[in-house]
């Protein structure tokens, strides 16, 4: 089956065609990290307005890219005030989109479903995608496939993604020129998995050169199958999923509070070092000493397999002011550094463990770790270390963070509302995870 996915649960407007649960045709993201990191945060009603702004363009490119419109290497500018030739919208004038947002996308290229992040998120950027989704269904006269957020990233180790049907655009902080065309992201594949008898050789068979090097051309191989256990780690939850097949799912424990990418953006900004924290966190650890200061492991010998990371912010927060405040730790490199490589180890020490408790009490031995956080290049170390032991795969790094092809994979498998019931779908910000195909 041919799906038009939507993604819009948090801060990226991303659309994507999917065949047959697997095959990428194309993969847009709109991204407002910069439109956000001015507050050090994602703001709720700034990102609604960009997905309004961005959601059309963006269903464009998705179909472009995949069937070889006119906009796909037209080169147009995203910061004129003229329009994008193949939607007639304008990428710097929301007043022009909205004038014009009764322009038709037309489905000339065999679209057979629209699926759709339901839920969990932010619910006003939900709505966007919900709202568009219904739209394009109706109109078209197809079903819509409503999808969990989570269930996408846990499925998104079987996309096959090919180079070049990747596209990226970055909003800019108001006031700023918009970048002059979409940008090609290659299609980084997982970092390279460990198999039930060892890890794989350093030039394994596809050449990767590391375990840990993001561009590594390797994909998970045949073997990679059902059951598994799923650790999904964002900036907005962190959940451990035991996954029997596409329709059987079982949560065995998700985070109480500060999930771990809110966690590394929390201590970010506490050391000043802007936003997104976990790119900069993460590479300054990689150079600093873990067990300079004594951070805890929050909940690593309770509630089984649930996590907490708002008592590690404020454990670093006071180590801040036991070294003697910001200004005194961040005069010297070398404490800076050794303040983030100990965040950092506590936090993969509680990921991990929890992670190899599920593992042997559920008795599996393939993992799947997907989310934003999954691209963090001290786990990926890590976990390739510690568990040789484990089928290990990582997706890759363009579909760890949120993207709308994970959502058309997971859809392949759900059943379709028909016409009739589209309209009446509404998102849900809290939305738990269905643990049979169809429950709510």
């Amino acid at each position: 089956m041919r799906i038009l996915a939507i993604e819009t649960s948090c801060d990226e407007t991303a659309a994507a065609v999917v065949e047959e649960g697997r095959r990428v045709l194309s993969n847009v993201i709109v991204s407002q990290m910069r439109v956000h990191s001015v507050y050090s945060g994602v703001v709720p009603e700034l990102a609604s307005r960009c997905h309004i702004q961005y959601m059309l363009p963006v269903v464009r490119e998705a179909l472009d890219v995949a069937f070889g419109g006119e906009a796909r290497s037209a080169g147009f500018s995203l910061s004129s005030p003229e329009r994008v030739r193949s939607a007639g919208f304008s990428l710097s004038s929301p007043g022009e989109n909205s004038a014009k947002a009764s322009t038709r996308i037309e489905n000339r290229y065999g679209i057979e479903a629209i699926a759709v992040t339901r839920g969990p998120g932010l619910i006003g950027s939900l709505l966007v995608g919900v709202e568009t989704a219904k739209t394009l269904a109706w109109t078209w006269n197809l079903p819509l496939i409503p999808v969990h957020h989570t269930m996408g990233h846990l499925l998104s180790v079987f996309c096959e993604l090919p180079e070049g049907q990747s596209r990226l655009l970055e909003i800019p902080p108001e006031g700023q020129p918009a970048p002059a065309q979409w940008e090609t992201i290659p299609a980084a594949p997982p970092a390279s998995p460990t198999s039930p008898t060892g890890p794989t050789s350093p030039t394994g068979p596809t050449g990767q050169t590391s375990p840990t090097d993001l561009t590594a051309p390797t994909r998970p191989t045949a073997a990679f199958d059902y059951p598994y256990l799923g650790l999904v780690i964002s900036g907005g939850h962190s959940s451990l999923v035991r996954v029997d097949n596409p329709l059987r799912m079982r949560l065995l424990g998700s985070t109480l509070d500060d999930a771990p990418g809110e966690a590394y953006d929390k201590v970010a900004k506490c050391l000043g070092l802007g936003y997104p924290g976990g790119p900069v966190v993460d590479r300054l650890a990689a150079e600093g000493d873990p067990e300079a200061f004594a951070l805890p492991r929050p909940l690593l010998h309770a509630r089984e397999y649930d996590f907490s990371f708002s008592g590690l912010k404020t454990a670093v927060v006071r180590a801040i002011q036991d070294f003697g405040g910001l200004a005194r730790l961040r005069e010297s490199e070398t404490a800076l550094k050794d303040l983030c490589a100990s965040f950092q180890a506590a936090v993969i020490d509680v990921l991990l463990k929890k992670t190899e408790r599920a593992l042997k009490r559920e008795r599996l031995r393939r993992l799947v770790v997907a989310g934003g956080v999954a691209c963090n290049r001290g786990l990926r170390a890590e976990a390739v270390r510690r568990l040789q032991s484990v089928h290990l795969v990582f997706p890759p790094p363009v579909l760890c963070t949120d993207n709308a092809a994970m959502i058309g994979a997971a859809a392949q498998h759900l059943p379709l509302l028909p016409r009739s019931e589209a309209l009446a779908l509404d998102a849900r910000a809290g939305w738990e995870l269905p643990t049979e195909s169809g429950e709510e």
